[in-house]
C-alpha cells in the first residue's frame, strides 16, 4: 500500500518541480523529432509517409514499453527506473547526431521511445508517496502543464534558434539537457533516503488484484477512449507544424510563431482541467464527455473555416489541442492515482498510456499517408470520428457502472 510520506512542503515542491523537469526534458527529446523531420526528409530524400513510418513506429515502441515497464514500475524503486530512463534517452539523442541512414535514425528512434515510456509512470508513482489522494489534482496538473513547457521549447524556442542549423544540431541540446536532469536524479537519490525506504516497505501489487479492477470497475472500455484521445494528441504533437506551414503557404517565420498557440492553449486547457477537477472530484471521468464534446465541434468548426479563414483552423487546433491536453491530464495521471491504495498506479498508467500510443501510432501513419499526397483537410475529420469515439467509450463505461449501482441498491433493499 502506498502511503505518502507526510513531508515538508519545501520537499514536496522541490520534487514536484524535479518530475515537471524531468518530463519537460523527456519531451524536448522527443519533440526535437516533430520539429527536425521536414530537414531529416529533405536530407535523405524521404516523404512525409517515411517520416510518419519512423513516427509510428516510436509510438509502437512507446506503446510496448507502457505494458512492459508499467507493471515493472511497481515493483522497482522509481527513483533507479528514472535514472536508467534519462540516461537512455539522451544517449538515444546523442547517437541521432551521428546518425547517417534513414534506417539508422528509425531504429535509433524506436530505442528512444522504449526509454521514454519509463518517465510518465515513474514520476507520477513517485509523487504518490509525497502527496495524499487529496492533492491528486496538484500531481495531474504539475505534470501536465511540463508538456506545455516542452511544446514552447522544442517548436518555438529550438525551431527558431535551428531554423538555418542542420537537423543534428535538434538532437544534440537535449542530449545536453538530459545528462543534467541525470545529474540532479543521483543527486535526489543520496538525498532522499527516506523515500527509498518507504517504497522497499510497500506492498508489491497483487496481479490478480489488477485484473479485478480493470474488469470490475469497467477500465477496459477507458482503454478504448486512451486510444482515441491519443489519435488527436499525439496527432498535434507530431504533424502541426507540417499542417501549420501547409495552411499558411509554407510561411516558416509565421508558422513559427502561431505554434505558440498550441502550447497556450494546451496551459488554457489544462488550467481548465485542474479547476473542474477541484470541484468535481467525485466524477473525474465523466468531464471527459463533455470536454471530448467540445473537441468534436471545434473539429467541425475546422472543417468549415479550412477554405475561409486559415487563420480561424489555426486557432481552433490551438483549442483541440487545449482540451484533450485536458483529457489526457484525467485519463494518464487524475485516474490512475484514485488506485495508489492498490499499489497499481504505475501498471494502470502503463496500460492507459499503452493505448493511447497505438492511437498514436495510427495517427502516425495514416496521416502521414494523407499528408504526403497534401490531404491535410481529412486531419479534422480524423480528430472529429475520434472525439466521439472517445466520449462514446466513457459513456459506456458510466452507464454500465450506474446500473450495477442501481442493482446493488435493490439487493441490499431486497435483503
Amino acid at each position: 500500500m502506498e502511503e505518502p510520506l507526510q513531508p515538508t512542503q519545501n520537499r514536496k515542491r522541490i520534487t514536484l518541480a524535479l518530475c515537471i523537469l524531468t518530463y519537460v526534458m523527456a519531451y524536448l527529446c522527443r519533440l526535437n523529432f516533430s520539429s527536425a523531420v521536414l530537414k531529416i526528409g529533405a536530407d535523405f530524400g524521404a516523404g512525409t509517409a517515411t517520416m510518419g513510418t519512423v513516427g509510428a513506429l516510436f509510438f509502437i515502441a512507446y506503446a510496448l514499453g507502457q505494458l512492459i515497464n508499467g507493471f515493472i514500475g511497481d515493483t522497482v524503486s522509481p527513483v533507479r527506473f528514472l535514472i536508467i530512463a534519462t540516461l537512455g534517452t539522451g544517449m538515444m539523442n546523442l547517437l541521432m547526431f551521428f546518425a547517417d541512414r534513414i534506417w539508422l535514425i528509425a531504429l535509433i528512434w524506436v530505442m528512444n521511445g522504449y526509454f521514454q515510456s519509463i518517465f510518465w509512470a515513474a514520476c507520477n508513482r513517485i509523487l504518490s508517496y509525497y502527496y495524499g489522494a487529496g492533492e491528486h489534482h496538484v500531481i495531474s496538473m504539475g505534470m501536465s502543464l511540463s508538456m506545455v513547457a516542452s511544446y514552447l521549447l522544442s517548436w518555438v524556442v529550438l525551431g527558431k534558434l535551428l531554423l538555418t542549423a542542420t537537423w543534428q544540431s535538434y538532437f544534440l541540446i537535449p542530449a545536453l539537457v538530459a545528462a543534467v536532469v541525470l545529474a540532479l536524479w543521483f543527486c535526489f537519490g543520496r538525498l532522499e533516503k527516506s523515500v527509498a525506504a518507504t517504497i522497499r516497505k510497500a506492498v508489491p501489487p497483487d496481479r490478480r488484484t489488477l485484473g479485478a479492477v480493470v474488469r470490475g470497475e469497467g477500465l477496459w472500455l477507458i482503454c478504448f477512449s486512451c486510444l482515441f484521445v491519443g489519435i488527436i494528441k499525439e496527432g498535434i504533437g507530431l504533424w502541426a507544424p507540417v499542417i501549420f506551414l501547409s495552411v499558411l503557404g509554407n510561411d516558416i517565420d509565421q508558422s513559427l510563431l502561431l505554434l505558440v498557440l498550441i502550447p497556450l492553449g494546451n496551459f488554457g486547457g489544462i488550467l481548465l482541467t485542474g479547476e473542474l477537477l477541484k470541484r468535481l472530484t467525485r466524477i473525474a471521468d465523466c468531464l471527459l464527455i463533455p470536454l471530448m464534446g467540445v473537441i468534436a465541434l471545434l473539429a467541425v468548426g475546422i472543417l468549415l473555416l479550412k477554405n475561409i479563414s486559415p487563420y480561424g483552423a489555426v486557432f481552433l487546433t490551438a483549442a483541440i489541442s487545449g482540451l484533450v491536453m485536458g483529457c489526457n491530464s484525467i485519463l494518464m495521471s487524475y485516474l490512475p492515482l484514485s488506485y495508489a491504495s492498490q499499489n497499481i498506479v504505475s501498471s494502470l498508467i502503463g496500460i492507459f498510456d499503452s493505448c493511447a500510443y497505438v492511437g498514436a501510432a495510427i495517427s502516425g501513419y495514416v496521416l502521414g499517408i494523407f499528408l504526403d499526397h497534401s490531404h491535410w483537410q481529412i486531419i479534422p475529420l480524423f480528430w472529429l470520428i475520434a472525439a466521439l469515439g472517445g466520449a462514446c467509450f466513457v459513456a459506456l463505461r458510466r452507464r454500465i457502472l450506474c446500473r450495477r449501482e442501481q442493482r446493488t441498491g435493490e439487493g441490499s433493499q431486497g435483503g
